[in-house]
């Protein structure tokens, strides 16, 4: 049992605290037999003092060891404060030593060479010297690369500029877009991000199967027996694809009437296209020449303009020489206007007495007072509402003249007060015109495009027309069907010769064997359309058999 450390105070003898053994061995051996529990403690016993030295010495090994793991964790810590720069600045002194340590190895074993191969002073100088020029063009080289890294470095911070004003830029955009753009946006930029994921995982299992297959090329390189059987595979791989082509080529052979019926069909596909080609092609020129015509009224509108202005330019000089001449000749024209204007008062006064005794035929209400409609006989009266009536019918119609009148001279100075405002305003009327000018000549210049490509539309269609008809011309098969048209159009026209002569005559006989005829013919060209199919077909059979 182990006592644990007294409270009282100490009395020369060592502290009993410290954890010992309850029978110590000394040189002597045990130091005999356990005493008894005694007032000062039941565990109190003799110790010897290399005992105590044992258990110092244990203890100091302890704390040195301790000592080393602290010293050990702070050198470690150390290293782990030591930032990034710091590491690259301790590298780079460390590369530099290891450099200048490098030359000072290398001219220590250029001199142990010199001095064991027994060289001539000379033989010294010369290697010295193209040393010194290799050295020369090292330290050329190692400035050229220091302005290329230096380069590089600015490309690199100008390719960083770029890149965080691209990415500012599309910020910019995408916050000026709207909610559904945005999403829209984003979206596509996931859908973006997924592909380039897909991609680049397509580009692995490329990679891991190019890296396959040069392994599985390695792996048959010692063995003859698998390299013969991988070349047997592939051929016939090659064989299966080939009888496969040849078989669909087999089964899409095309009969010639089939054969016939496309080229029919493409004819006349052409010929509409070529047609509607042409008409929009005329259309479009109409459009052009109209557009033209429209363009030369706007030009003589615009000359006319400046015409106009020129001339309203050389008006207003001429009324300023005349404003002069009138205010120098005012005083003189004066009296001799007043004059004027008496006798044309006078000349007024004698129409107004004029007009009065002609308009003593409109004065009604004085013709109705002075009569006394209820002594007038029955006539006098028809005869008085007659003149009546035409009276009211002429006043309708001199009313209709004047209010036509007022209004044709109502729009006549509407239009004089629109023209006079388009004079003052030349330059808005010009720019309007020069503005309807710029959009006619676009107009233009977009009917000119289209019947540009209209044209090469109709030129492309001619030549496949033309190559077409070349083929046809050139094809066998398509002569064969003509002439066979041709015999068809024989027999038909024969047919329709034998129907009138039936009318005629009546003589079945003759139908009968124009009828065996024809039918004998078709029977024939059938027979020959097989056996053409056979013999293709046997050499396409062959020409496989033998490939393979």
């Amino acid at each position: 049992m182990q006592r644990k450390a007294s409270a009282r105070p100490s009395t020369g003898r060592p502290l009993s605290g410290l954890p010992t053994m309850a029978r110590p061995i000394t040189q002597q051996g045990l130091s005999g037999p356990r005493r008894l529990g005694t007032a000062q403690g039941s565990n109190r016993i003799h110790k010897d003092q290399r005992y105590y030295i044992s258990q110092i010495q244990s203890h100091i090994g302890l704390l040195q060891d301790e000592i080393i793991r602290l010293k050990k964790s702070i050198v470690e810590g150390k290293v782990a404060s030591v930032t990034k720069p710091e590491l690259k600045r301790i590298a780079e002194k460390l590369a530099r030593k290891f450099a200048e340590q490098q030359e000072l190895l290398n001219t220590y074993n250029n001199a142990l060479d010199f001095h064991m191969s027994y060289i001539t002073n000379d033989k010294i100088a010369q290697d010295t010297a193209k040393t010194r020029e290799r050295n020369r063009q090292l330290m050329d080289e190692l400035e050229n690369v220091q302005i290329y890294k230096l380069k590089r470095e600015e490309n690199l911070k100008q390719l960083k500029k770029e890149f965080d004003e691209e990415e500012q830029f599309t910020k910019k955009i995408i916050e000026t877009l709207s909610t559904d753009e945005r999403e829209k946006y984003l979206e596509l930029y996931e859908q973006n991000k997924k592909y380039v994921e897909k991609i680049n995982e397509q580009q692995k299992s490329l990679k891991n199967v190019k890296e396959k297959i040069e392994n599985d090329q390695k792996m048959l390189i010692p063995s003859k027996q698998k390299q013969t059987k991988l070349t047997l595979l592939k051929n016939y791989e090659r064989a299966k694809r080939q009888h496969e082509t040849l078989s669909k080529q087999v089964n899409e052979i095309i009969n010639p009437e089939n054969q016939k019926e496309i080229l029919l069909q493409q004819v006349k596909k052409d010929k509409a296209d070529i047609e509607v080609l042409s008409k929009t092609k005329t259309l479009l020129d109409e459009e052009l020449k109209e557009k033209q015509g429209r363009l030369q009224i706007m030009e003589e509108e615009l000359d006319n303009t400046n015409n106009k202005r020129l001339e309203k330019h050389k008006e207003l000089r001429q009324r300023e020489v005349v404003m002069n001449e009138f205010i120098d000749t005012f005083e003189e024209k004066r009296s001799r206007v007043m004059k004027n204007i008496q006798k044309e008062q006078d000349k007024i006064i004698e129409s107004l007495d004029a007009m009065l005794i002609s308009i003593a035929d409109f004065e009604i209400n004085d013709m109705n007072a002075n009569t006394d409609f209820r002594k007038m006989p029955l006539e006098e009266l028809k005869k008085h509402y007659e003149v009546l009536s035409a009276r009211i019918a002429r006043l309708n119609m001199i009313n209709e003249k004047d209010d036509n009148e007022i209004k044709q001279l109502t729009q006549e100075k509407e239009k004089t007060e629109t023209n006079l405002d388009d004079l003052n305003d030349i330059d808005k009327k010009k720019a309007t015109i020069e503005s309807e000018l710029k959009n006619v000549k676009q107009e233009i210049a977009n009917i000119k495009n289209k019947l540009n490509a209209t044209v090469s539309a109709v030129s492309e269609a001619e030549k496949k027309k033309s190559s077409l008809e070349e083929q046809l011309s050139k094809s066998q098969e398509y002569k064969k069907i003509v002439k066979i048209e041709q015999r068809i159009e024989n027999i038909e026209k024969e047919l329709n010769e034998l129907q009138n002569e039936i009318e005629g005559d009546e003589s079945e006989t003759i139908v009968k064997n124009r009828l065996d005829e024809v039918s004998n013919l078709i029977e024939k060209y059938n027979e020959e359309l097989k056996k053409r199919l056979k013999k293709k077909i046997n050499l396409v059979q062959n020409k496989f058999w033998s490939s393979n």
